[in-house]
């Protein structure tokens, strides 16, 4: 996969994303990231970096920054964050 261009790897996502989400939207970002050693790691700065972000969104109500800057790295981590965030905006009254 890391050999692969941005678009094969978009293409890939968005199939898999079609397959098990049952839809054909698309997100509204969508970045691709090479790790090539390793998943990456946290960093001495991550104390800093969450304090940032806990910041930015009590600055802006309703923003919720998400993916593996937070929560955890892995796959597992990504899908406890989705159903985690999607109980907070179902249950937000706008």
């Amino acid at each position: 996969m890391i050999n692969k261009s941005d678009n094969e790897i978009i293409s890939i996502v968005l199939d898999e994303i079609a397959k098990t989400l049952f839809t054909s939207a698309e997100p509204d970002l969508l970045k691709v990231f090479r790790y090539e050693h390793a998943i990456p790691q946290y960093e001495k700065s991550t104390g800093e970096r969450l304090d940032a972000i806990m910041k930015i969104e009590t600055k802006y109500p309703g923003l919720i920054l998400a993916g593996n800057i937070r929560d955890g790295i892995g796959m597992a981590d990504r899908v406890k964050q989705a159903k985690k965030i999607s109980d907070i905006v179902i249950n937000r009254k706008l």
